[in-house]
């Protein structure tokens, strides 16, 4: 069937009276279907985002491993590297806490400073150009990093601190996630957005779950062999990468257009964006000088014109402070309950197989039900799911920093799993109130507010966790009890949140 701009979409309709209208008016938006095409690029999405936290994963442990023995070495050539005297050395357990700290805020702070103008980049020049900058940027960091620890005796170890520089081409994986969130965006239907998104949330756990076990299996190998197999795994990435298409200007289609017009539109569409003759370097002259004034008046459209928009980046900022304390979680059981290390790091894979089972069965669930079934506009049930998780965060948290018992603080280690998927909610809903031509610079925005409220929440739990020590007691709950803060914060401004 040829189609072409003309052509009509939607079959005749006929005359509608009063009582042929439906009884709600969210049916255009909850009854959108998920065209076969789009659904393989989302699964291809989220595979991105898999083997990118794979690559980091694989590298963490062995790299670690790799510079507690070039600073011994470099302090104290009479040990053997990796010696249990290095372990216990002061000297070189200091020196590996100071560059371990500058090397996080290091690498997180290219991606907090420009996480924003990559995301407007993005609106304009398409999603694949940063997606490609931000690769190009962590593999040429992960290589740089591996050479200072491939030769110790040439290298000092504290070059290493130079690697997070060249995150800023592209802005690391803060504003390669935010790219992944916009490509997903672009293509799923608004009734399914959210349910993709678990995709992105399935394959950062996935990851934690599998692939750290396999780096310490293959570090009794050889400790290099996870380290090039990590920085490897960008092959595949960027040839799936390559495969897929430039989202920025697709759009989501209604389960009431036949299938076959469907996709023949799309396939319309593509072949125009093909056909554009126009020289790149015209367009990149002209964005450039548009560039400026346009950046700021997206700002002001997207942020300061929304009101509820501020208010969802401002929940979304101190729930990611709140959300340090988990950091500090194996500590507080190995602390208050008198876990060996062992027994406390099975509650990270606890905790990880719980949200995977959320994020993969019951919550997709339930958008189903509240979405087909009772036709329930995406964007109030969104709300309601981000409530409902603010609100088990705050619970999880109280009972985990006030459990006498063990048996207890698993109760609230089970809460505090059933908040996990609060930040991929709000993406969901935050994506609904904002124009799709601004997703880039939407998702920047909340990579930057989820990035800085976790760089302000973990030295402030590592705070908390050292007073609530000296006291002892329950005072060693401390960082849960003043996340409970931060989460009951947050529910409170949720609760002003009002969508139409």
């Amino acid at each position: 069937m040829d189609v072409d701009e003309r052509s009509r979409l939607l079959p005749d309709q006929p005359d509608q009276g009063p009582e042929n209208v439906p009884a709600t008016t969210s049916r255009s938006e909850t009854s959108t279907a998920f065209p076969r095409r789009h659904l393989v690029y989302c699964i291809l999405i989220s595979i991105i985002s898999f083997l990118v936290v794979s690559s980091s994963f694989l590298q963490v442990i062995p790299l670690f491993d790799l510079l507690m023995r070039n600073v011994c070495h470099r302090l104290h050539p009479e040990y053997e590297p990796g010696s249990p005297e290095c372990f216990l050395d002061t000297e070189v357990g200091a020196e590996l806490m100071l560059v371990t700290r500058l090397s996080y805020v290091l690498t997180i702070l290219p991606g907090i400073l420009t996480a924003v103008p990559y995301g407007f980049l993005t609106d304009h020049y398409g999603r694949k150009f940063g997606l490609f900058l931000s690769i190009v940027g962590l593999v040429l960091a992960q290589a740089f990093n591996i050479i200072v620890c491939l030769w110790p005796n040439v290298f000092h170890y504290r070059l290493a601190l130079i690697s997070p520089l060249f995150l800023f081409i592209g802005g690391g994986s803060v504003v390669l996630s935010s790219i992944l969130f916009s490509m997903l965006s672009d293509i799923a239907p608004s009734a399914h957005r959210t349910t993709t998104f678990f995709g992105i949330g399935v394959s950062w756990l996935a990851a934690e779950l599998f692939i750290f076990p396999l780096a310490t299996k293959l570090m009794h190998t050889s400790i290099w062999i996870p380290v090039f197999v990590g920085i490897s795994l960008y092959i595949p990435t960027i040839a799936i990468a390559l495969f897929l298409p430039e989202t920025l200007h697709m759009k989501a289609l209604l389960d009431d257009v036949a299938p076959d017009l469907a996709e023949a539109a799309l396939a319309n569409q593509e072949e125009r964006d093909e056909n554009d003759n126009r020289p790149w370097w015209t367009r990149w002259r002209r964005s450039f000088t548009e560039g400026l004034p346009r950046f700021r008046e997206a700002t002001v459209s997207v942020f300061w014109g929304n009101q509820q928009v501020t208010l969802l980046l401002l929940t979304l900022l101190i729930t990611s402070v709140g959300k340090g304390a988990e950091i500090m979680l194996l500590q507080f059981v190995n602390w208050r309950f008198g876990w060996d290390w062992l027994k406390t790091a099975n509650l990270v894979t606890v905790k990880a197989a719980i949200s995977v089972a959320l994020l993969l069965l019951l919550l997709p669930a339930a958008n189903y039900f509240l979405t087909i079934k009772r036709e329930i506009l995406p964007k109030k049930r969104d709300l309601l799911f981000a409530r409902i998780s603010c609100i088990l965060l705050a619970v999880g948290s109280l009972v985990v920093g006030l459990a006498p018992t063990s048996s207890l603080m698993l109760v609230g280690l089970i809460f505090l799993c059933f908040g996990f998927p609060f930040g991929l909610i709000l993406r969901g809903l935050l994506s609904e109130l904002v124009d799709g031509q601004h997703y880039g610079l939407l998702f920047g925005s909340v990579a930057l507010m989820e990035n800085l409220g976790g760089a302000l929440g973990r030295p402030l739990m590592e705070l908390c966790f050292k007073r609530g020590a000296n006291f002892g007691g329950v005072w060693t709950g401390l960082p849960f009890l003043v996340a409970t803060l931060f989460f009951v914060l947050a529910a409170i401004l949720l609760r002003y949140v009002r969508v139409m």
